[in-house]
């Protein structure tokens, strides 16, 4: 019955988020600025597997970051700066 419930599904049939987890997407939970890079990386390129730079832009995000690859791909693309 939610209003969006076409567009959750069309983001998850395209593969942009898997959801919370459980089979849950948890539309009242915040999305972390790395979470937001994920979706956007998926939106642009429809896929994970791509090239990034290896080396840290940011400080605050090491290469043992969660979402450390689609940052670094928004960062090499121009999409921010930090």
């Amino acid at each position: 019955t939610d209003p969006f419930v076409d567009y959750v599904q069309l983001l998850k049939s395209n593969a942009i988020t898997t959801g919370c987890g459980g089979n849950n997407y948890c539309p009242a939970e915040f999305t972390t600025r790395g979470q937001m890079a994920v979706f956007l990386i998926r939106s642009l390129l429809l896929t994970d597997d791509f090239d990034f730079p290896s080396a840290p832009y940011f400080e605050d995000v090491p290469a043992t970051h969660p979402q450390f690859k689609w940052i670094q791909k928004l960062r090499a693309l121009g999409i921010t700066t930090g």
